[in-house]
């Protein structure tokens, strides 16, 4: 299944076999440009291609205006829920429970809806602002799903949110990747932009730093591992990278070979009290191996 459309019907439909009748096509909730687009004309390549590459196109299509009718669905609701609010008494959080969603996830649907227009004229070529980010396509050709929209959200500009949506769908960014640049552009801190807090008790402290070192270090590993070449001959994969991500790795492990002397004092520091241990209990033997027997103490006359 794709969806809820079966593999079979989006093949024959896409090739334009008989089998599928006009009365009963295979059509998304307000997906008119999207059904527009499968019956268009042939596109250039197409009596070159493969019927499972033709069926493989068809889907990504499918899979394509599912992600992008989901966006606009978030607007929707957002839309709906600021409409909502000119009501007494209705609150965001009385909304989120009545629809069934978070009512964080509800405050970003209604900032979208009210940083974003839906009304033609607004985007180019006639196109409304939101039809105009649904319609823009990764190199894998889907659209930027809605794990982009929140850091789109962060601008106050309609200009930078315009060419930070469209700078992702062309070089195929991830989120991730979208967040950074966009910090690195408004000049932002790109930590989390919150101080390192250890928990109070030292046992639980160390706990939490021998987990997450144990987890770092091997994501660490695998990553070199799969960034060296299998060969001479193969291409390495550290190439694949973007240029961005590799200047982050290079300047992350730089950091990290500065704190090596760090690292070999925490090293002697957790090797002192097995040390300090040794060294008690050799001063509490005598020469013959026997345990020193304790003085005591003489009471003081009164």
């Amino acid at each position: 299944m794709i969806g809820r459309y079966d593999w079979a019907e989006v093949v024959e439909y896409y090739l334009g076999k008989p089998s599928v009748h006009a009365s009963d096509p295979i059509q998304m909730p307000n997906s008119q440009p999207s059904q527009a687009s499968l019956k268009g004309a042939t596109q250039p390549g197409d009596q070159t291609r493969s019927p499972a590459d033709k069926a493989k196109a068809a889907a990504i299509e499918v899979k394509a205006e599912r992600i992008a009718q989901r966006v606009r669905d978030h607007y929707a609701m957002g839309r709906e829920a600021n409409a909502a609010e000119a009501n007494p008494g209705t609150s965001t959080t009385a909304f989120a429970e009545r629809k069934g969603v978070d009512p964080g996830t509800l405050r970003r649907w209604k900032l979208f809806a009210r940083l974003y227009s839906d009304k033609p004229g607004t985007g180019p070529n006639g196109m409304s602002e939101l039809e105009e980010l649904c319609r823009l396509r990764r190199p894998n050709r889907l659209p930027l799903h809605w794990g982009f929209l929140p850091y789109l959200l962060s601008l106050n500009n309609r200009k930078k949110r315009r060419s930070f949506a469209s700078e992702a769908a062309k070089n195929g960014w991830s989120p991730a990747r979208l967040h950074l640049e966009i910090r690195r552009s408004e000049g932002r801190h790109e930590g989390h932009g919150r101080s390192v807090e250890l928990p109070a008790r030292p046992a639980d402290a160390a706990q939490q730093v021998i987990r997450e070192g144990r987890l770092w270090l091997a994501r660490a590993r695998k990553l070199t591992t799969e960034l060296k070449p299998q060969s001479e001959a193969a291409k390495p994969s550290l190439a694949l990278l973007a240029e961005g991500d590799r200047i982050e790795l290079l300047r992350l492990f730089r950091e990290i070979g500065q704190e090596c002397p760090l690292s070999m004092e925490v090293i002697e520091s957790l090797k002192e009290p097995e040390t300090c241990v040794t060294k008690r209990s050799q001063q509490t033997h005598t020469k013959s191996g026997q345990p020193k027997q304790p003085k005591k103490r003489r009471s003081k006359k009164a």
